[in-house]
């Protein structure tokens, strides 16, 4: 477990999501957290041992700072509906990696 890259959790996440939820579901969450890991981690695939609640709270606060995407597109910061989803979506890779709680910073 302790190996487990970020990327390949995220994929076995999908895979297990896919099994109850809707195709749109899993596609969306798949969406976020491919977002998750390219914001946290600045491109790289790291083990997921290595993620710290510090890269979950940069993701907060990189969500409500205008950004420029992977396009080169300068983004305004998410609206209040879209944080509310994205804040919801990388807290079960922490089945992956028990003991690590992931919540906004406030």
């Amino acid at each position: 477990m302790s190996s487990v890259l970020l990327s390949e959790a995220v994929i076995e996440y999908l895979d297990v999501r896919s099994a109850r939820f809707s195709p749109a579901t899993v596609k969306n969450e798949g969406f976020v957290l491919a977002r998750f890991a390219a914001t946290v981690t600045g491109g790289r695939d790291i083990q997921v041992r290595h993620l710290t609640p510090e890269h979950v709270g940069s993701w907060f606060i990189a969500l409500l700072r205008p950004h420029r995407d992977r396009s080169g597109v300068d983004r305004p910061a998410v609206q209040p509906s879209t944080h509310n989803f994205t804040s919801g979506v990388p807290r079960p890779i922490d089945r992956v990696r028990p003991g690590l709680r992931f919540s906004s910073p406030g």
